[in-house]
């Protein structure tokens, strides 16, 4: 991946439906180079998804975080149901204390309970044990770390809006392939090509931007999860915004861990020597584990458009 790769996908990062025009424009090279340079990004599985970015806190959904440990023999179904499950984001499997990782969309405390329910009841007796917790206070996300840039976190606004049918369409074919052109949509969902971008246009802030998902096996990287308890907050952010191998934390309130840190490595010596320099921060770490694969992006699911 050279210079021309990295500035295609630092433009996509910060908006996944940027013209192509505009994107070569950045990348100081021709349409033609561009679209061949997006295909073979696509090809090499370096761009995984296009994705929009939904704020389902607005459409009256919170987030929770689930860690799971179960009899392995069993996992594999169990991945395909959270997989195709309508209220569940992101899955991933895991090394370590936990070995399956996901979160839940859910309109209240009872629906999530209902899930939890219905998720417990499938994996019956091969559950060794698991956790449920609320959704971070506060998270900070930097993608662009993962070709070697520095980006701070943007902070995108919220709003509440009530949606009808047609915006419930056009946000899940949105969420399918955030690149979908105008046309396509309008014939999908029989509008004129201007009643789409005038909606897309009032749906902002319920869109909260564009933007792909990153491959970091296809860049060679390894994917850590750190969960620590916060003695001194002072200096920690400002450790963890400028340190070039933390992708995101999570920060919660209420459980065993305050902090969940996602960190990249080229391997586990360089990963070890990150925790040596996470150490000094006045903090205590509460585990470690492995991110083996991803097997949900972290998008809103179909249940949220309904």
């Amino acid at each position: 991946m050279d210079k021309i790769d990295k500035k295609i996908l630092s433009a996509l990062l910060e908006n996944a439906r940027l013209p192509l025009k505009q994107i070569a424009k950045k990348a100081n090279v021709s349409k033609e180079v561009a679209s061949y340079r997006i295909k073979q990004l696509i090809k090499k599985r370096i761009i995984k998804e296009f994705i929009t970015l939904i704020n389902t806190e607005a459409l009256g959904f919170s987030r929770y975080a689930c860690f799971f440990q179960l009899n392995t023999t069993e996992e594999k179904e169990f991945l395909e149901y959270l997989k195709d499950h309508e209220f569940i984001t992101y899955v991933g499997i895991t090394v370590g204390k936990w070995n399956v990782v996901f979160d839940i969309l859910a309109k209240s405390r009872e629906h999530c309970n209902e899930i939890i329910k219905d998720i417990l009841s499938f994996v019956e007796d091969n559950l060794e044990s698991y956790i449920v917790i609320p959704a971070a206070y506060e998270q900070e996300v930097y993608p662009a770390k993962l070709i070697g840039l520095k980006k701070i976190n943007t902070v995108r606004p919220k709003i509440n809006k009530q949606c009808d049918d047609l915006d419930f369409k056009i946000l899940s074919m949105l969420t399918q392939n955030a690149r979908i052109e105008y046309a396509t949509l309008a014939k999908k969902i029989h509008l004129s090509g201007n009643a789409i971008k005038q909606r897309i246009k009032a749906l902002q802030g319920i869109i909260q931007g564009y933007t792909i998902s990153i491959n970091w096996r296809a860049l060679n990287l390894e994917w850590y999860n750190v969960q620590i308890k916060i003695k001194k907050e002072t200096a920690l952010k400002e450790f963890l915004r400028e340190h070039a191998k933390v992708l995101y934390f999570y920060h919660y309130l209420g459980h065993s861990w305050d902090m969940d840190i996602g960190v990249i490595a080229e391997d586990s010596l360089a990963f070890r020597s990150f925790l040596l320099e996470l150490r000094k921060q006045s903090i205590t770490i509460q585990d470690i584990y492995l991110i083996a694969e991803e097997i949900k992006g972290n998008y809103a699911p179909s249940g949220v458009f309904k």
